[in-house]
């Protein structure tokens, strides 16, 4: 192994984080965006008189230290350790925004085209600073059947949605394995699919699903499911007007509710409530307190589909909501033209038109929180108020 020392004294092996011990270390790769600047680190050369370096992937988990960075990392070849101007990234790996939690990734070089003998992994940040760590890494032979990855689920219905992946291999057939959100790799529902897109059938409307596949390549080589599963969301059947929900019985259970990787999420639970036993709030800890985390930027939505013909009319919700200041922690109620994506679970790179990572609506979301003055939102209140 070897670096570069480019960037003052990083990386280097701090104990502050490990991702399988209680002691030990991983490699910290702090970098500041700015000039030529770049923290990198090499493995041993490979042997390439017996491999070249794209048949092979590499197996890392990476954590996210410091949240309100982007933050991530690049994997790639140089052909000479000592010479930064060699290097050829292959893939970039963008971490999670939840800091403090280990992700496993795996990269193939197969689109490597080179000669280089050094793998080498280098931080990358489109923010000032990234505070990464990586840990227990593998350097392995690509299998003959490659697991699928860059799973999507898109066009949902209130009964199905579009499944798709990146075949890696030349595979024409798939298993699915799919189920609830959070479901164990084997106690699942299993489909067999010879399309990719592939539409999945016969679901419940506001089901929150994750799906793994993977790839038959012949009749006696099947490869390992994704390393990753995909969520999806199939639509709700629309609400009639009127229309009342006090998040005590059933209907609680219509409302979408979209969380991704986000520290402060979205529950209905018994922690909080005006009159009743239950409420739709905002926790850290899953639900089992209304506490909040007021140093990690979260953005998450909760969201109901109607059925309105043209007219007027009158509504009301009761809300309370703190905040740390008049800037910050707040609510904000909208009405959302029908076509807009709003499915809870997409991950770091899936298509979406809304993002976890901004608070920004876009433009045809209509504003209901009847507040007059930028920024239109709702907070600095601990006891329960009342729009209409």
């Amino acid at each position: 192994w070897s670096r570069t020392d480019s960037y003052s004294s990083y990386p280097y092996i701090s104990s502050s984080y490990n991702h399988n011990a209680t002691t030990g270390g991983a490699m910290y790769m702090y970098l500041s965006n700015s000039g030529s600047n770049h923290t990198h680190f090499t493995l041993p050369a490979i042997d390439t008189t017996q491999f070249h370096a794209n048949q092979l992937q590499v197996i890392i988990n990476g954590l996210n230290s410091y949240d309100g960075y982007v933050e991530g990392f690049t994997v790639g070849v140089m052909s000479n350790p000592n010479n930064w101007n060699t290097y050829v990234p292959v893939d970039t790996i963008i971490l999670p925004s939840t800091t403090g939690v280990w992700t496993e990734y795996e990269i193939p070089l197969d689109s490597y085209n080179g000669n280089g003998a050094y793998i080498t992994v280098a931080a990358w940040t489109t923010s000032s600073y990234c505070y990464p760590y990586l840990d227990d890494i593998t350097v392995e032979m690509i299998p003959s059947c490659p697991r699928p990855d860059m799973l999507q689920a898109t066009n949902a219905t209130t009964s199905s949605v579009d499944l798709s992946w990146h075949e890696r291999g030349g595979a024409t057939d798939w298993i699915i394995e799919y189920g609830p959100v959070g479901f164990t790799l084997g106690t699942g529902t299993i489909v067999n699919a010879t399309s990719n897109p592939f539409t999945l059938t016969g679901l419940p409307s506001s089901f929150d699903g994750e799906y793994y596949v993977r790839s038959v390549c012949s009749s006696t080589d099947s490869g390992d499911y994704s390393r990753y599963s995909c969520r999806f969301s199939t639509t709700q059947l629309a609400a009639t007007l009127p229309y009342s929900c006090d998040f005590e019985g059933a209907e609680a259970n219509a409302w979408d509710i979209a969380n991704g990787d986000q520290t402060n999420k979205w529950f209905v639970g018994t922690a909080t409530q005006n009159g009743g036993t239950h409420s739709l709030y905002v926790s850290n800890d899953y639900g089992i307190s209304n506490a909040y985390t007021n140093s990690a930027i979260s953005y998450v939505w909760a969201y109901r589909t109607f059925v309105m013909s043209a007219g007027e009319y009158a509504y009301s919700f009761d809300w309370k909501a703190l905040g740390e200041s008049a800037n910050y922690d707040y609510l904000r109620v909208f009405l959302v033209p029908a076509g807009d994506d709003l499915q809870a679970g997409h991950l770091p790179g899936e298509a979406s038109t809304n993002s976890f990572a901004t608070a920004v609506p876009p433009a045809n979301w209509i504003d209901l929180s009847q507040k007059t003055t930028a920024p239109y939102t709702l907070n600095q209140q601990s006891t329960w108020q009342t729009v209409n």
